[in-house]
């Protein structure tokens, strides 16, 4: 399964989703716009957005690193297989790519 975590999958967010690959989807997508702290009841939750005060070649590691620990904290249905950072045509914006199996082989 291949996830593109954007800000854009989250404009129309599926509350009840029939399909758990959209749900899981929707999850990671989230988790990788939401800073630290951003859950009033889950105040653990989501992103250090320190990685952004970082020059963007340092900022795409940090991230990765952050965001395996993240996924495998919150979304323990899915293993982190792999997360490629590109940058935006601007070089001043991360956008990753998720690559997750399920928990299971799926």
């Amino acid at each position: 399964m291949y996830i593109r975590a954007t800000e854009e999958q989250l404009r129309e967010i599926e509350l009840n989703p029939a399909d758990e690959a959209v749900e899981i989807s929707q999850n990671i997508a989230a988790l990788a716009v939401t800073p630290l702290g951003g859950v009033p009841l889950a105040a653990d939750m989501g992103m250090p957005m320190d990685y952004k005060d970082k020059p963007i070649t340092l900022s795409a590691i940090a991230f990765e690193a952050e965001f395996r620990q993240i996924v495998d904290t919150f979304e323990s249905r899915v293993n982190v297989e792999n997360v490629t950072i590109e940058m935006d045509d601007t070089g001043g914006r991360i956008m990753p790519t998720v690559e997750v199996t399920r928990n299971g082989g799926q």
